[in-house]
């Protein structure tokens, strides 16, 4: 398998009024625990992407969870959560593939990582989670080297490049899932009716 999973816990959760989506609970579960119940099949080993100094999620706390921190000489905003993934996956498993999926995905695919893997050659730097005509830039199986080449020649302006710039720099191609799923797996968790709508589903 040789994947390396990263949970990206998003921001500050300011539109569900500060919470940390990470202890959102979905069915009485947090969040945070049902994407590492979908991910760590698919993975060998599961990270948790925090901010710096950020104080840790309960949730991640009850799972024993290993967190990585945003590095103090990386890029700003949300590719940050990256860039520590590469610094640690350099040190601790540096032929693994990293599949990133942000903490608010609760029904991301539990075959995600065989049907990437499968278009993930030499020519695509990664794979991008994709429902219909919307792509999910949190969502991607990165092929390591890429993924570090692509950050080294990004912007590093105070907000940092977007997660849409780095997939295009690196080639990424898109998985769809409309033709797979009758509803979104990749739908997140951004306000409280989004909350609602996917309790509707749980």
């Amino acid at each position: 398998m040789n994947n390396v999973g990263v949970i990206l816990s998003g921001g500050a959760g300011l539109r569900m009024g500060g919470v940390r989506k990470a202890d959102l609970r979905l069915g009485g579960t947090p969040l945070l625990a049902r994407v590492f119940g979908r991910l760590a099949p698919q993975c060998d080993r599961v990270l948790f992407s925090i901010a710096r100094e950020a104080a840790v999620s309960k949730a991640a706390e009850s799972l024993a969870l290993e967190t990585i921190e945003d590095e103090p000489d990386g890029p700003p905003g949300p590719v940050a959560g990256l860039f520590a993934a590469i610094r640690w996956c350099a040190v601790n498993a540096p032929e693994a593939r990293i599949l990133t999926v942000a903490v608010d995905t609760p029904f991301f695919p539990s075959d995600f990582s065989t049907r990437a893997n499968a278009l993930l050659t030499d020519d695509v730097g990664g794979v991008i989670a994709a429902f219909g005509e919307n792509r999910y830039p949190t969502n991607i199986l990165w092929r390591q080297e890429a993924l570090e080449a692509t950050l080294s020649g990004a912007s590093r302006d105070r907000r940092g490049p977007s997660l849409f710039s780095l997939a295009e720099a690196a080639g990424c191609v898109s998985l769809d899932y409309a033709p797979l799923a009758t509803a979104n797996p990749f739908a997140n968790v951004n306000a409280l009716p989004d909350l609602l709508a996917l309790s509707r589903r749980s």
